[in-house]
């Protein structure tokens, strides 16, 4: 017994000599982390990168006042007659908050007595946006082909802050195009976002046009639960810009529809119209999945529809892609519902995203061939009634890329690219033809270019 005391006795000692004199391992040096900034553009994917910015879940601009400091944004009116001035605040005690504007002048500057619109004021609805900051909106009548000076005014005074737009031509309208760009997708990029545009704004004027209108077609954020302050307070184009959302399945559709309230907009829906410079939108949102709703909406709208040139339907689910959704089950229900309505009613061009590579169809619509012969790149398309092409827009900012396989879709394209690259695309409304060119914003690569007019073709024997 004794010995196998002494034994166990000498066991213990031994490992303990021995443990001591091995050194525990070296905690492993964490890897330097390098200062990130948003990536630039470039036509090469680079890896994602961690998230370097926490989300904003609440409205950061909200002071003192109703002004608080919040950017003003500008959204279509019904018409080429009026616009409506948007911004965020708390509420007015005085309820004297309004927009002084007015035609500019040389200089710039809101002159001394301009002209004034009352602001009405909504809360934002709690869950979207905490401290339910108000929703200001402003509805300013104005003249077509105009540039005007405006600034937000509380109890009178004068506005700390000059902004400028300029409307559209009665007859003419320019619109950049942009789509899923998934703010907060691992990084923080609205200053992204505002490079394309500003890329678009150059491509345009470079080429002696103009710009009227940004068109979004939807995943603005990353997350419904981010704030809509992301794109709103750092993408400054959207001060002299009228612009055109729709909201995508990553958006909080209860949060599109109150920070931009359409006018006349479908209580149930959130499906809205207006008519710009001959062309009638008709925006439809995929957050209700009530398919026969959006149908009857647009059938309505269109039966009752103001005198117009074009008819475009902006939608976030693109009916006709051969991107990594083209076969999904919301896609299909949208076309199966949507397409008989806009081949009655002649609607020429159907603008959507949710794919992030851009792809255009040949002219589809109202029996017009699945598979036509003849070469589908045609400089000039010449649509029957009925008849129509589907635009995928790419990713607005490359924040995001889906697998690119082709999927076995049984209609053609005339053009298709930009899987890995953010882009653009331009349109340009006259009243006998839409002009449209697609972008890279990497690159400044016009990749696609196509005008779509009415009737058939001139032949020399005619």
């Amino acid at each position: 017994m004794k010995r196998c005391l002494l034994a166990l006795l000498l066991a213990v000692l031994l490992l303990s000599g021995c443990s001591s004199s091995v050194p525990e391992p070296a905690a492993s040096e964490p890897a330097a982390i390098e200062p990130t900034t948003s990536p630039t553009l470039s036509p090469t994917p680079e890896p994602t990168p961690e998230p370097t910015a926490v989300p904003v879940l609440q409205p950061e601009t909200v002071l003192s006042g109703a002004t608080g400091g919040a950017s003003p944004y500008i959204l279509s009116g019904s018409d080429d007659t009026t616009v409506r001035v948007c911004w965020t605040g708390r509420y007015s005690r005085s309820g004297d908050v309004r927009v002084f504007y007015a035609a500019a002048g040389e200089d710039d500057a809101l002159p001394n007595d301009p002209g004034t619109a009352g602001a009405s004021g909504v809360f934002l609805p709690e869950g979207a946006f905490s401290g339910q900051p108000m929703l200001y909106t402003a509805t300013l009548s104005v003249e077509p082909g105009t540039r005007y000076v405006y600034g937000i005014s509380e109890d009178g005074a004068a506005p700390d802050t000059v902004y400028h737009f300029r409307t559209n031509e009665a007859d003419h309208l320019s619109a950049v195009a942009v789509s899923d760009t998934h703010l907060y997708c691992n990084e923080w990029h609205p200053a992204l976002l505002e490079d394309t545009l500003e890329a678009a704004l150059g491509s345009v004027t470079g080429s002696g046009g103009a710009l009227d209108m940004v068109i979004h077609t939807g995943d603005i954020m990353e997350q419904p639960r981010y704030s809509l302050d992301a794109l709103l307070d750092h993408v400054p184009m959207l001060h002299s810009f009228v612009f055109t959302p729709v909201a995508g399945n990553h958006d909080s559709l209860d949060a599109v529809r109150a920070r931009f309230p359409m006018e006349d907009a479908d209580r149930q829906t959130g499906d809205y119209w207006f008519v710009r410079g001959g062309v009638m939108f008709v925006g439809i949102e995929i957050g209700l999945r009530y398919y026969t709703y959006h149908a009857d909406y647009l059938r309505e709208v269109l039966e009752n529809a103001p005198e117009h040139n074009w008819t475009v339907v902006l939608i976030h689910n693109a009916m006709r892609s051969n991107g990594s959704h083209a076969i999904d089950g919301p896609v299909m229900n949208f076309r199966y519902f949507l397409e008989p309505v806009m081949d009655e009613f002649d609607v020429d061009l159907v603008i959507a995203g949710h794919d992030h590579e851009y792809n255009r169809t040949v002219l589809l619509g109202s029996g017009a061939p699945e598979q036509p012969d003849g070469d589908t790149g045609a400089a000039v398309l010449y649509k029957k009634p009925g008849e129509r092409i589907y635009i995928t827009l790419p990713s607005g900012t490359g924040l995001k890329y889906y697998d690119s396989s082709i999927h076995d879709v049984d209609f053609a394209f005339a053009a298709e690219g930009l899987e890995h690259e953010p882009g653009y695309v331009f349109f340009d409304f006259s009243p006998e033809e839409i002009s449209l060119s697609a972008y890279s914003a990497a690159t400044g690569e016009e990749i696609d270019a196509v005008t779509l007019r009415r009737g058939a073709p001139i032949t020399e024997e005619e």
